[in-house]
């Protein structure tokens, strides 16, 4: 996925970035442990650097009768998901991931993904339902993620 900054990051942020800045994200995936989980890699590109990496699993909990993740950033960060599917509000088509993201400095940001398939090589994503320490905030728009081949 490649796009541009929407908007500048907050004073605080630990690197700069100035709206319009272009951006790439490269997400990898493979099966590991026999078909047994899903390797995700994600790497952030800004302004053509290298700016982060993070590596996660996601699997079956037998346990708990779940699709759940977890994965961690070179950054200092993590994150926890949890996939479900809410036949109320989602069609066939689609599904929500409900993440726990806690940043470098241990501020926890609740969100939920619907994830949409659009074709089998075309997915959107949308992030909903989106609180930062505590605070709401607006939903995103939707993105497509195509599959490169």
């Amino acid at each position: 996925l490649e796009s541009e900054a929407p908007e500048d990051a907050p004073p605080e942020s630990p690197i700069a970035v100035k709206k319009g800045d272009p951006v790439k994200l490269v997400l990898t995936c493979e099966w590991g442990l026999n078909r047994n989980i899903m390797r995700v890699q994600m790497k952030v590109f800004l302004r053509g650097d290298l700016w982060s990496t993070s590596d996660g699993n996601t699997g079956w909990a037998s346990d708990k009768k779940q699709i759940i993740g977890s994965s961690f950033d070179t950054l200092g960060g993590r994150g926890e998901s949890v996939t479900t599917i809410d036949e109320k509000s989602l069609d066939e088509k689609s599904f929500a991931i409900k993440h726990i993201d806690v940043s470098p400095d241990g501020v926890a940001t609740n969100v939920t993904t619907i994830v949409t398939l659009i074709d089998a090589d075309t997915i959107t994503s949308q992030r909903k339902d989106i609180t930062v320490g505590g605070e709401k905030q607006p939903d995103e728009p939707p993105v497509e993620l195509r599959r490169m081949k």
